[in-house]
């Protein structure tokens, strides 16, 4: 992967409004009660494309508040707590539960549409099984993210620092996010 690959406003954009997510969150953990943090929060992340219910966000709110400063969470733990989403509330949200984790442990990637199709792999678990199997599935392909990441890591990083080593406040950005950042920010998996 070079530069071309990268579409660079686009991430530029991402890595101001992140920094500012990341700014507020380490204020302290009375921040995430903030109206002005979970709105831009919420605008990064995609999660107001699904519409959630004022009650959807206070659940999700108050786990990232309950877990905050807790950076031994699991992917698996915030899954089983988090708020289901969807027409029927049953839907597991796997993108929003790695976006919250990332939340509080800045090295821990995220599940996110563009990254899985980038690597080619599930959308989600399917199939009819129960929760704990969906979870166990899902930790699976999370797990797998991971180790995408790690293969790539250091020539993905090396491209974050040259595209990006004058953006302000880049230097507080960890590891795994820049990784993030360069998946996220590839041509082909936004056009996916």
């Amino acid at each position: 992967m070079n530069e071309k690959c990268i579409n660079i406003d686009y991430v530029k954009e991402g890595i101001f409004k992140y920094l500012k997510i990341k700014g507020m969150y380490e204020k302290g953990r009375n921040s995430i009660d903030e109206t002005e943090f979970q709105r831009i929060y919420c605008d990064f992340y995609k999660i107001n494309a699904i519409r959630p219910s004022k009650e959807w966000k206070a659940k999700y709110f108050a786990l990232m508040k309950k877990y905050y400063g807790k950076k031994d969470t699991s992917f698996a733990t915030i899954l089983k707590e988090a708020p289901k989403s969807g027409k029927n509330c049953s839907s597991m949200p796997f993108s929003f539960a790695s976006k919250l984790l990332h939340t509080i442990n800045n090295d821990k990637h995220i599940w996110d549409s563009r990254v899985l199709k980038y690597y080619k792999l599930p959308l989600r678990p399917t199939g009819n099984i129960g929760d704990d199997v969906r979870i166990a599935k899902a930790n699976e392909i999370y797990e797998e993210i991971y180790k995408k990441h790690l293969e790539n890591m250091k020539s993905y990083i090396a491209l974050f620092d040259k595209l990006f080593k004058d953006v302000p406040g880049v230097d507080k950005i960890s590891k795994m996010k820049k990784i993030d950042f360069i998946v996220w920010g590839t041509k082909e998996s936004k056009s996916m």
